[in-house]
């Protein structure tokens, strides 16, 4: 049997979703596919989640850096095409996350050619907000080390 699968991207279950790329494979044999009560589970489209010939046959979520992505494929009866449907998570309120990050840069501090060592941990999130560790060193032997609260968009 031949099965078409499209990779759909979108923000939110209500929005229209962007088709990123189409791929056709061939299966062998029968398929298993969930019960239908398993769509009101995930965060497929309305229309999606309401058409009983279309069929979840996986979903999985995705932890991200900053937001997780739950994917989820639909197959559909009537001309045997799989979906692929990838929804972004919201952004938790409070997150206790561990995330470090170090950095080199070089540049001009104090009218002089300096680099610059830095570090960053990641403490907590809430939303967008962030609060780190933070540290950074110079080759003209001078540094900081402090809290810092850093804001993403």
């Amino acid at each position: 049997m031949g099965v078409n699968f499209f990779f759909f991207q979108g923000n939110t279950s209500e929005s229209p979703n962007i088709l990123i790329k189409e791929v056709t494979k061939t299966i062998e044999g029968p398929i298993q596919v969930y019960k239908h009560k398993t769509k009101k589970l995930t965060r497929l489209p309305e229309s999606v989640r309401k058409d009983r010939k279309l069929h979840v046959v996986a979903s999985t979520r995705i932890p991200n850096d900053d937001h997780t992505h739950v994917v989820t494929a639909i197959y559909a009866e009537k001309d045997g095409k799989v979906t692929l449907f990838d929804h972004k998570e919201p952004k938790p309120w409070l997150h206790f996350n561990k995330r470090t990050t170090l950095g080199i840069a070089y540049g001009v501090s104090n009218i002089e050619t300096s680099t610059q060592f830095s570090a960053n941990h990641r403490l907590l999130s809430v939303k967008r907000f962030h609060v780190e560790l933070h540290g950074n060193a110079r080759t003209d032997k001078t540094w900081f080390g402090g809290i810092q609260l850093r804001y993403s968009f």
